[in-house]
């Protein structure tokens, strides 16, 4: 299953949030919550795993 990329959350991821990481666009399974305040430009904490919620290249 796959989870919010913000480690600790757990609420279900309902949204996408796209990342440009050096240039390759990564797409990201977030909640709801966290994408609100991702794209209000708050701070995401850089997850243990980087592969956290991950869903493939845009």
């Amino acid at each position: 299953m796959v989870e919010c990329m913000i480690e600790g959350c757990r609420s279900d991821p309902d949204d996408r949030l796209t990342v440009n990481t050096n240039g390759l666009l990564l797409v990201y399974a977030v909640c709801t919550e966290h994408a609100t305040d991702l794209r209000w430009n708050a701070t995401a904490p850089v997850p243990t795993e980087l592969t956290r919620g991950l869903l493939g290249p845009a």
